[in-house]
Formats: structure tokens, sequence, C-alpha cells
């Protein structure tokens, strides 16, 4: 069995954390059989800790458990207005 995954924007703050660590516990808590997509189609950015958290976590499932682990849509998308607002928070540090 297959179970889609949902990935929501994730940035540095505290409460992203809270969303990676719900996916790793539905993970966890999950048959060994099971199998798990991953859905960035509600992702509109993935932080440095995000990638780093989801390349773990596939790094450590598929070897352990056999499971497979596939993105469904590898592409994060962001709208022209937020990648404007994400350009002039760059250019201030």
């Amino acid at each position: 069995m297959t179970t889609c995954l949902s990935i929501p924007k994730i940035w540095n703050a505290s409460e992203d954390y809270n969303k990676l660590f719900k996916l790793w516990e539905q993970i966890s808590n999950s048959p060994f059989d099971e199998d798990f997509e991953l859905d960035f189609r509600n992702c509109k950015f993935l932080g440095h800790n995000g990638v780093a958290f989801l390349g773990g976590l596939a790094h450590f499932i598929q070897p352990t458990f056999s499971r497979l682990f596939r993105a469904k849509n590898n592409i994060c998308r962001r709208t022209d207005q937020e990648t404007a607002k994400l350009d002039s928070v760059y250019r201030k540090v």
C-alpha cells in the first residue's frame, strides 16, 4: 500500500520543525511494508532545513525498512509575488 504525504511549505520556524516531526511520526508509526509518496503540490517554499530533513528521512527509510520513497511532483512552486518578497528579504541581508 502507498501513503501519499503532502509536504507543506517549510521555513525556519519552530512550527515548521513540528510539521517535519509530524511527517516522521506518521512514517514511523506505519506498517513496515508501507510505501510513501511525497506530494509537493502544496509546497510553496522548502527551506534548507526541510531539504536536509526529507533527504535524511529518505536515506533512513529505504535501507532500514526496504520501503519505496518517491516524490510525486519534485518542483516547489511559488507565485511571482512570493518570489519578489523573498528577493527583497535576501537583498537586505
